[in-house]
């Protein structure tokens, strides 16, 4: 039976951190664009991604368990932030994620 609540527990863990990054994407999404117009080019990345965590550590839409669960998979997320740009500078800046 313990065995039946570690998965469980597991799972739950592991649905709301997906809550959390579904979330977290538009958030990101803008970030990641006002830095970009604040910072155009490369070679800037490390100092972009930091600022963007301080962004998120400061952020008055974030509640404080969302701002704990960022911190605590702080590498997961700046990974996604990398993802993100990495998408953005393939598709342009300009062009939608997602088609209407």
């Amino acid at each position: 039976m313990q065995g039946k609540n570690i998965k469980g527990g597991i799972m739950a863990n592991l649905i709301k951190y997906l809550g959390v990054v579904l979330q977290l994407i538009p958030i990101l999404i803008d970030i990641i664009k006002k830095l970009e117009e604040m910072f155009p080019g490369s070679g800037s990345g490390a100092e972009k991604l930091a600022l963007a965590q301080e962004i998120l550590g400061t952020s008055a839409e974030l509640s404080g368990e969302m701002k704990d669960i960022i911190q605590s998979n702080w590498p997961r997320v700046a990974g996604l932030i990398s993802k993100l740009v990495s998408i953005f500078n393939k598709r342009g800046w300009e062009t939608p994620l997602v088609q209407p």
